[in-house]
């Protein structure tokens, strides 16, 4: 792989990752600049030629040993999903421990201040022991780095920082993704943010893989070439995946020991959707939430999809059809048991055992007629910065948080971007331009975050059994969601 490539790839995600939020059925799609106004570049220019922008902060500050207590939660004990850049604790040998190491170093001798970070094995797990802190009335967490799944009741609970009320923190930098800002603030206010604190908003998008000596085997058609002339939809992945199922060992049963076209997870459902433009929420024009997916053209794409995902000797479920799922969901694919993989840059790690040449593509449009790819994120993964609301020191918060936001992206970001392009994930050329595609069009659906009344989590459920009654479905939970945007906006403007 030439090093321009790669350079070319990381100026691509450092400068202009795009974060599409789609309105309701038919509207115009609205991407969204992840901070790349003429203000916020990455350097700036000066008489003297062109200088490193940095974050604005108070120069000498001594924080006389202050400790910074970071609560982190892991993603229900499933380590490729888990925070590879926070609480590293000494040098290994690896690339990106190695910088994160020195990152958190760099920090803690700037500022005279010690860094520790407390790890959960889950949200459930985090959350109780932020929820024991608070009711405990001490003041045990600066920082929480939480999944989505509790930031509704984070926020309704009144557990965390306004974010606009922190001294230091410039959402216009680039080391900061205002977009989720901007699409989970409500008027004013402002929750939580992703942004190089670490790379694991990053590992959760998802991303496809495909099989190229299987590609071959059978004689289809070139994946790149599709996605290159638009022609990449999920009919074309159903049509290319329904050649390849086999029973492998002629045992009469489908299951881990066979082939299929398609291995995916319960998120997929919501994945496809999301890829073909659809959300089950979105921000009105007052910055409220609301719900989309009311749409003849969502149902459309619910009842099709659900269809193709009912086709079980082409798609395999690997959440309800192995056990431990952890080891199928990437492993059926690495393995040479699957042509296509619905899966995440997460599997990058895994990807390394795989002997078999694999290329990596964009989730398919819903049809030809969709302007772009948007590329779908494991939303329940999705890691945000927040702040308890028992911190009272939001000066040096703030200041700490900015710097290291920004060294992440100086030191972190690249060791991670450099690795996954150098054959983690792209093995190839062709991948890494598909890379550029699937970072630049990043999808961020708010129903889904939120994940208001179960909506996402009952529709993923629905799916999954070949649920194809909608309308009665969404007419049902409707007032249900409804009720928890309210609670939440009520929340948001006390």
């Amino acid at each position: 792989m030439k090093k321009t490539n790669i350079l070319r790839a990381l100026s691509l995600l450092l400068l202009v990752v795009l974060v599409t939020l789609t309105g309701c059925g038919g509207q115009t799609e609205n991407p969204q600049s992840r901070n790349t106004d003429e203000n916020t570049n990455e350097t700036s220019e000066t008489a003297s030629g062109t200088t490193e922008l940095k974050p604005d902060l108070p120069e000498n500050v001594d924080m006389n040993g202050k400790t910074f207590t970071i609560l982190v939660s892991n993603y229900a004990g499933y380590a490729p999903l888990n925070a590879p850049d926070l609480g590293i604790t000494e040098l290994n040998g690896d690339v990106l421990n190695d910088a994160a190491y020195n990152r958190d170093i760099a920090i803690q001798e700037k500022f005279n201040c010690v860094l520790k970070s407390v790890a959960f094995p889950d949200d459930g797990t985090a959350d109780n022991a932020l929820r024991k802190s608070l009711n405990a009335g001490d003041a045990l967490y600066d920082i929480y780095i939480m999944r989505s799944g509790k930031l509704m009741t984070s926020v309704t609970s009144n557990y965390l920082t306004d974010l606009q009320t922190i001294p230091y923190l410039d959402f216009t930098k680039p080391w900061w993704n205002k977009s989720t800002l901007d699409a989970l603030s409500f008027g004013k206010h402002s929750y939580a943010i992703c942004g190089d604190v670490s790379v694991v908003d990053l590992l959760s998008i998802f991303s496809m893989y495909f099989n190229k000596q299987m590609l071959s085997n059978f004689g289809l058609e070139n994946p790149y070439t599709l996605v290159n002339n638009g022609t990449w939809t999920v009919d074309k992945m159903y049509e290319m995946a329904k050649v390849v199922p086999a029973d492998l060992n002629n045992d009469g049963k489908r299951d881990v020991n066979d082939r299929y076209g398609v291995t995916h997870i319960l998120d997929g459902l919501t994945a496809l959707l999301n890829a073909g433009g659809e959300s089950y929420a979105v921000m009105n024009a007052q910055g409220i939430p609301e719900i989309s997916f009311n749409t003849q053209s969502a149902f459309d794409k619910y009842i099709h999809i659900t269809e193709m995902l009912s086709d079980h000797d082409t798609f395999f479920n690997a959440h309800l059809r192995s056990n431990p799922a952890s080891q199928y969901e990437a492993g059926m694919f690495v393995n040479g048991q699957a042509l296509f993989s619905l899966g995440g840059i997460y599997y990058a790690p895994e990807m390394r055992a795989m002997q078999d040449d694999f290329g990596i593509i964009p989730y398919p449009k819903y049809d030809v007629g969709q302007s772009d790819y948007h590329t779908p994120m494991c939303v329940v993964a999705v890691p945000f910065v927040t702040v308890p609301i028992s911190n009272t020191d939001l000066n040096n918060t703030g200041i700490f948080l900015e710097e290291y936001a920004y060294q992440g992206r100086m030191q972190v970001l690249p060791a991670f971007y450099d690795i996954l392009l150098q054959r983690k994930v792209a093995r190839d050329e062709e991948s890494s331009a598909m890379l550029d595609l699937i970072f630049k069009n990043i999808f961020i659906d708010v129903g889904s975050i939120y994940n208001f009344a179960g909506i996402m989590s009952q529709m993923n459920d629905n799916g999954c059994k070949g649920k194809t009654e909608i309308a009665s479905f969404i007419e049902k939970i409707t007032p249900k969601v409804q009720s928890e945007i309210d609670k939440l906006v009520a929340a948001m403007e006390k």
